[in-house]
């Protein structure tokens, strides 16, 4: 007897300033009713791994805003 499985996963990081970003993603099997809890497992990791993948590449992505401090520069002599 076969089942089809469905697992979503999503999640929500604060970036501030009211900013927020998103991220869903599902996937769904068809298997036996025998493997369901393996298939089950497999399918939440995956739908995990890839929202985690996509905030990642999202947060890199995201330029700062304000005020940003460079280092002090150094030299060797008095100017």
């Amino acid at each position: 007897m076969n089942i089809e499985i469905t697992r979503s996963f999503s999640q929500k990081k604060n970036l501030g300033n009211y900013e927020t970003l998103d991220s869903f993603c599902s996937a769904k099997i068809e298997c036996d009713i025998s493997q369901v809890e393996e298939k089950s497992k497999m399918l939440d990791e995956i739908v995990q791994r890839e929202v985690n993948k996509t905030l990642a590449g999202l947060i890199k992505a995201k330029e700062p805003e304000g005020l940003v401090v460079e280092q002090e520069l150094k030299f060797d002599k008095e100017i």
